[in-house]
């Protein structure tokens, strides 16, 4: 029996469909308590009205920016003119975009491509060599014939699957700094930047509006959440953290509630995109080693202050597990995690102790 439940993910941000979150942004206590009723009064009895504006289909999601002060709506709106950019080069389903240029030229000839690209393929190789290949952004073969989104998705076939992984290698990536040019060794190969490019948007974005003398603000791109400044009323943002064992049709609820500013909160999950057959869940983040989904972990989530790292990272961290992902963590100094395990059990770094309320 096949159930496809790509689109059960909970709603984490008031007013947004189902399918396009994995957070809910509230200000303190007691606005949980109003989140949690249902009712969010402008935020509500502040002395000033947020800016806010949300856009579907920019990085395969929809994103939300919350702004506060004189200038929010210009650089709101220059905000999202900067993801509209990044998506169109980072995009490995558009035919026009450089990274499709990269790869239709696998295997041919180098493509010279811009700053933006260039910086975000040499961080996704970054993550790839720290975690001995755990994280591949060349997965594109393997991703495409899982094709966890699809309206009728299936369990490939096991060669299917081997003549994908002769596809996947980080290694055979070259990036020419001097010439700003990337080449893919193979024909067949393939760059995804699915796993890093929206935390990098979140970090151009921020940077857009602190530019305009914007401070006081939230970014919520499908989950790579960015917080900045207080609220009015000198309010923390707080963060709710889904549960990834929580029944999706159910009651929401949440693993823990974050508390704090001027920092990226991205998670990774087994419950965000995936389809059952036979009661085993496939879900889209995919193992560069076995070729199949990843199943060391059900969930993580990574704090720290740049969301590119976080988004790296929250990926990383799923597939390698709660040990490994340790030992990687150590090379980002002030960065915490949380790992949900397959048992369903929690481990948390020290580090978060007094930033995150664990809700069980």
């Amino acid at each position: 029996m096949l159930r496809d439940c790509r689109d059960r993910r909970r709603n984490f941000v008031r007013g947004l469909p189902a399918r396009f979150s994995r957070f809910r942004m509230f200000a303190a206590v007691p606005a949980l308590v109003v989140l949690l009723a249902g009712a969010l009064s402008s935020g509500c009895r502040h002395s000033e009205e947020p800016v806010s504006r949300e856009e579907l289909g920019l990085f395969d999601t929809l994103i939300e920016i919350r702004a506060y002060g004189k200038n929010a709506k210009k650089a709101v709106n220059q905000a999202f003119d900067e993801f509209r950019r990044l998506h169109n080069l980072l995009n490995a389903y558009d035919p026009n975009s450089e990274i499709s240029k990269v790869n239709s030229n696998a295997g041919r000839a180098p493509v010279k491509v811009s700053s933006d690209t260039l910086e975000v393929v040499d961080r996704a190789l970054y993550f790839a060599r720290i975690s001995g290949g755990a994280f591949d952004p060349t997965v594109l073969p393997l991703a495409k014939l899982w094709n966890v989104g699809a309206e009728n998705p299936r369990v490939p076939e096991e060669e299917d699957i081997r003549n994908a992984l002769a596809l996947v290698d980080y290694r055979k990536v070259l990036v020419d700094r001097e010439n700003s040019t990337i080449f893919l060794e193979v024909p067949g190969m393939g760059l995804d930047l699915g796993a890093i490019a929206k935390g990098y948007a979140v970090d151009k974005a921020v940077s857009v509006l602190r530019k305009n003398g914007v401070n006081s603000f939230l970014i919520n791109a499908g989950g790579n959440v960015y917080v900045s400044g207080k609220k009015p009323g000198e309010t923390l943002w707080r963060v709710g953290i889904t549960d990834p064992l929580a029944d999706p049709s159910g009651t929401e609820t949440y693993l823990g509630i974050f508390t704090g500013t001027d920092i990226s909160v991205v998670s990774s999950g087994d419950y965000q995109r995936y389809f059952e057959v036979n009661g085993v869940r496939y879900h889209h983040i995919l193992d560069p080693k076995t070729g199949y989904p990843a199943k060391n972990l059900k969930g993580t989530t990574v704090i720290g202050v740049s969301s590119t790292d976080c988004d790296g990272l929250s990926t990383t961290l799923f597939v390698v597990g709660v040990d490994k992902g340790k030992e990687i963590l150590s090379a980002f100094p002030g960065v915490g995690a949380i790992f949900v395990k397959a048992d369903g059990s929690i481990e948390m770094t020290p580090n978060l102790k007094d930033k995150v309320k664990l809700e069980r």
